[in-house]
């Protein structure tokens, strides 16, 4: 018998190729909010578009509207490293913790600086590997932002492409996230982006939420696009295939 998890994601894929399924569009919209609930968050892209600065540094102190910060690494937008003061509503602090490390989005053109994200989208860093990861990750991403924009339309694009492609599930998430603007400069997803969606999906190893949101994506995007109508077959099979592997 199939999970109600399972269901869902089968009458989704279902509506979203149109085919002859009982979902109505209430229903169906209940079902996207259940299984891609994060695709609501900014991607990141639009995130680093919003900031002025972004830098990883360690939490030396927390009070009230002020975040002392120390052994800061700058990404963009500011060459102080060392101590840092960051400021933030008293109202609406942020759960840090003396000696955690974060990247942090910043606004503001000199110190003290405001920080730019909300809450739930300070990425907290655990070990080195991490932070290089990230600060890798953060610095090309902002460079496909910063160039000529004929360059940066595709550009960013592939940045997320190589990104889903990467070991390493955080870069995963944030790739999807970010194929899942429909509002990019990237958009239509070509397919080469659709195609390594579906890998990502079809990789057993990979969180369950993760594989079933790179599906969504693929499926949408596939849907969406004249220009794939050739490839939707294809698609179409490695989706049905999939679908079998993820109710087993």
């Amino acid at each position: 018998m199939l999970d109600s998890r399972t269901l869902r994601f089968t009458a989704l894929l279902l509506y979203l190729f149109s085919c002859p399924v009982f979902v109505s569009p209430a229903e169906a919209q209940l079902a996207h909010t259940q299984l891609l609930g994060f695709l609501a968050e900014p991607p990141l892209h639009a995130r680093l578009a919003a900031a002025d600065a972004a830098v990883i540094a360690e939490v030396e102190a927390v009070e009230l509207g002020r975040i002392q910060l120390r052994g800061t690494v700058p990404l963009f937008g500011i060459s102080t490293d060392g101590d840092l003061l960051v400021k933030r509503s008293p109202t609406n602090p942020p759960p840090l913790v003396k000696g955690e490390r974060a990247l942090l989005l910043l606004k503001g053109s000199r110190p003290p600086y405001v920080l730019a994200d909300a809450n739930d989208d300070i990425l907290m860093i655990t070990g080195s590997a991490m932070e290089a990861r990230w600060s890798r990750a953060v610095k090309d991403l902002r460079a496909a932002l910063d160039g000529p924009k004929e360059i940066a339309t595709s550009y960013l694009g592939w940045v997320y492409l190589a990104w889903l492609e990467q070991p390493e599930e955080d870069l995963k998430r944030a790739a999807i996230l970010g194929f899942g603007d429909r509002n990019a400069s990237f958009q239509p997803l070509s397919s080469n982006f659709v195609e390594s969606l579906i890998r990502a999906a079809s990789d057993s190893s990979m969180d369950f939420g993760l594989r079933r949101a790179a599906a969504f994506v693929a499926g949408r995007s596939a849907a969406d696009q004249p220009a794939l109508a050739t490839a939707r077959p294809q698609i179409q099979r490695d989706l049905d295939r999939l679908n079998i592997e993820l109710q087993e």
